[in-house]
């Protein structure tokens, strides 16, 4: 029983990183382009049936230049946590690119993305926006990302999120427009939406980076334990006082088992397969290749600490020769891994320091 209890906490303390750093619950309102959430779409468990719906209407067809009209959405279902709901153009963008201006969304922010809880049903998301100063015929559409059904059909060209689309509504500005200054012209505002998205990216980035350290530093620290067991056996069996020796030998195994495990969990972050597919779309599929041999690292590490569920690696010379021998290995593979993505991944993160071409 006891062994069937380690295997359950070791799958729990697999799946912990994924769960923890997909950011199933939404990155929070904001005025975001519908890129900017392509890595949050799905989420860990978004594998079930329920399907997404979204539905999108507005009190008026027909305005004037700057005048308000209330866009209403209205959706349901989804799998995880938020449903994340955009209002966009025609090309999926912020609709400011097109001059109109949000005067407040259902929050009563000036938002055009905002998050609704998939267990909130029948609750409509409105919007209050003023039409652009140019007359012409404008487009608005709904978005709906997170937690979708994957049987949905993707377009190739929407970076592989996973969303729904409403059907366009189309809305004539008539009269004679408007001249004057912006207090923020729509190029500024829009320059401000892609710095915006890209440092989402980037932080996100150094993030799951920073991870990567520190669980390297957490496997040095490991490996340097396990190294030194014959130096506490020595020191510990010249203790005259038997308890204190149980302790110190009791705070070691401690230490130094915790160390092992915190690494591996913490080398998830980076090597988990969910993650090297998302990282891999922003920075190019080199990603992948350069991470490789972190995620062999990883694994042997896993496997490493899985021997010691079945084997008494603490007693018997052979077990303890073949742990040592994995766990040396998996700090080889995962220290040449954080050497070799820091020379390779380095020329692809410039790639998040400039607002990518929306």
């Amino acid at each position: 029983m006891k062994t069937y209890i380690k295997i359950i906490l070791l799958i729990g303390l697999m799946l912990t990183p994924s769960i923890i750093f997909a950011f199933p619950f939404g990155p929070g309102p904001g005025n975001l382009e519908p890129a900017c959430a392509h890595c949050h779409t799905k989420g860990v468990f978004g594998e079930g049936p329920n399907q997404g719906m979204i539905e999108i209407s507005i009190d008026k067809k027909a305005v004037k230049p700057e005048e308000e009209i209330t866009v209403t959405m209205k959706t349901s279902g989804g799998d995880n946590g938020v449903r994340g709901i955009f209002i966009v153009n025609k090309d999926q963008k912020h609709p400011a690119r097109d001059g109109w201006e949000i005067v407040s969304d259902y929050l009563g922010k000036r938002y055009n993305y905002v998050e609704q809880g998939v267990a909130i049903k029948d609750e409509h998301v409105t919007w209050k926006i003023k039409a652009p100063r140019s007359p012409g015929k404008y487009t608005l559409m709904g978005r709906l990302n997170y937690g979708i059904n994957p049987a949905v059909e993707i377009p190739k060209d929407t970076e592989n999120a996973k969303f729904l689309l409403t059907e366009p509504i189309y809305i004539e500005v008539a009269g004679e427009a408007i001249t004057g200054k912006d207090q923020i012209s729509t190029r500024d505002l829009l320059k401000i939406v892609n710095v915006q998205s890209s440092l989402r990216e980037f932080s996100d980035f150094g993030i799951n980076w920073l991870m990567t350290l520190v669980s390297w530093l957490l496997f040095t620290i490991a490996v340097s334990q396990h190294l030194l067991r014959p130096y506490y056996v020595r020191s510990l069996s010249k203790f005259t006082f038997n308890l204190g020796a149980e302790i110190w030998w009791l705070l070691y195994i401690l230490t130094r088992d915790l160390m092992s495990v915190m690494a591996f969990v913490y080398s998830l972050q980076i090597t988990f397969p969910k993650h090297l597919l998302e990282w891999a779309k922003p920075l190019g599929g080199n990603y992948m290749a350069y991470t490789m041999p972190m995620l062999v690292g990883s694994m042997i590490l896993g496997a490493a600490l899985g021997l010691k569920l079945f084997a008494d690696t603490e007693r018997s010379p052979r077990w303890f020769a073949v742990f040592n021998i994995l766990i040396l290995a998996g700090y080889g593979f995962y220290t040449f891994g954080v050497f070799y993505a820091s020379i390779g991944i380095d020329p692809l993160v410039h790639r998040l320091a400039v607002p990518y071409p929306r």
